[in-house]
């Protein structure tokens, strides 16, 4: 009898491996068309550069980093892997509420956060800015306003803020922010105490939006940025801090406005998750007046339901030629709020640019306004880049002296242009 059972337990084992070793070796002959694709590519799905076949030489150090190369490079073409991962990426969501991304932290209600080392650090409030970092990027961005000044151009910083500075209930203790101040509120007040220019601080309109009716977010729950309805009052506290220059530019009542609902089914954090179109999620969409009187320009045209062409520069116009023209160096929290920002003006120009300071375009467009809108968790890792002629209208040395004068005397001391 016991040898029966034995034979019985044996012949069960040797099924279920070769059921295994079945499973895996037809996997693998899937994946044979994929793996003759040797080069890294960036997947839209994932949102990262898949890793390429690694180099084989004939030396210790070539040989010894193949294995764990070739192995980046087999799990990034295995055959069903995108379904596979989306499996188990709903059962640690949905069943655990566990995150099956480092990138992405899955909060409180199903609210999902961006957490790579930028968004962490945002998160977080820390590392904050040296001193003599927030000094350089006061001095490089008061650069750019002498430059344009010269050239009866104004310009405006805009910060918009990550979902975690707007919804942080959401977020475990255990990543709350470990200072109280943070880099937005550092390059802020470097940029009230010593320049002369012009910002606008979204984080108190937004705040408040949200307080007054709680019911209805103005971020994304799946996606890292603010909805329509974010965008839509972002946009109205620009413009009304506008007004002063711009005496001309409109208002759009969010009372005169026609509310409807699509599906949002491609959140980047949803994506990310590999649960691109299971994770929904209501997206409200504001139109004013029943239509936007703007249009793409001709001369600047773009596809924004394409994804490789996010980072285009495109522009758009208004029949009303009495409004001021604008460029807007702006990231990806604009493809909403373009919609709102484009009506206030007479002419648009969307270009995807922080660091540089492209002379040549302003020189082209001739704008009346330009508009510096960054999100908060580039402050981590962004750093603006001048062009020699636009540092020459403030060295270092300048601004140390300005610095210098503004500590003794307690004042703002930035002489006007």
């Amino acid at each position: 009898m016991k040898d029966k059972q034995t034979s019985n337990r044996s012949y069960g084992d040797y099924a279920i491996i070769a059921l295994f070793l079945g499973t895996i070796f037809s996997l693998l002959i899937a994946s044979l068309p994929k793996l003759s694709h040797t080069q890294s590519s960036y997947s839209l799905d994932e949102k990262r550069q898949l890793s390429g076949l690694p180099e084989l030489k004939w030396d210790y150090q070539s040989i010894r980093a193949f294995p764990a190369g070739f192995e980046k490079f087999l799990n990034d073409r295995f055959a069903y892997r995108k379904q596979l991962v989306t499996a188990l990426s709903y059962i640690k969501y949905n069943g655990f509420e566990v995150s099956s991304s480092k990138n992405v932290v899955v909060g409180k209600e199903g609210w999902l956060y961006l957490s790579d080392s930028d968004d962490y650090n945002t998160m977080r409030h820390s590392p904050l800015f040296a001193p003599c970092e927030i000094h350089e990027l006061g001095r490089a961005l008061e650069a750019r306003r002498r430059w344009l000044a010269k050239r009866n151009i104004k310009y405006v910083v805009i910060v918009a803020p990550s979902k975690c500075t707007i919804y942080p209930e959401y977020i475990d203790a255990s990543q709350a922010p470990v200072n109280k101040e943070s880099r937005c509120d550092q390059l802020y007040s470097e940029l009230k105490n010593h320049t002369q220019i012009r910002t606008i601080d979204l984080r108190p309109t937004l705040l408040s939006v949200k307080k007054n009716a709680p019911w209805k977010p103005i971020y994304f729950k799946t996606d890292t940025h603010w909805n329509f309805e974010g965008g839509f009052f972002a946009t109205e506290k620009i413009i009304d801090s506008l007004r002063d220059w711009f005496p001309n530019l409109g208002t759009i009542p969010f009372s005169e406005t026609k509310l409807s609902e699509t599906t949002l089914e491609n959140g980047d954090l949803a994506g990310m998750l590999g649960l691109e179109g299971i994770l929904t999620e209501n997206q409200p969409v504001v139109v004013p007046h029943g239509k936007f009187s703007w249009h793409m320009s001709k001369d600047m045209p773009t596809d924004f339901n394409d994804p490789a062409l996010t980072y285009k520069p495109f522009a758009t116009e208004s029949d009303n030629k009495k409004l001021p023209r604008a460029i807007a160096f702006r990231d990806s929290f604009f493809q909403i709020a373009r919609f709102f920002v484009s009506e206030h003006f007479s002419r648009v120009a969307y270009y995807w640019e922080f660091k540089p300071f492209p002379t040549d375009v302003i020189e082209r467009e001739k704008p009346d306004i330009v508009i510096q809108e960054i999100v908060e968790r580039f402050l981590v890792s962004q750093v603006p880049h001048n062009p020699p002629e636009v540092d020459a209208t403030l060295t270092q040395e300048e601004y140390e002296k300005v610095l210098e004068k503004n500590k003794l005397a307690g004042i703002r001391v930035i002489p006007s242009d």
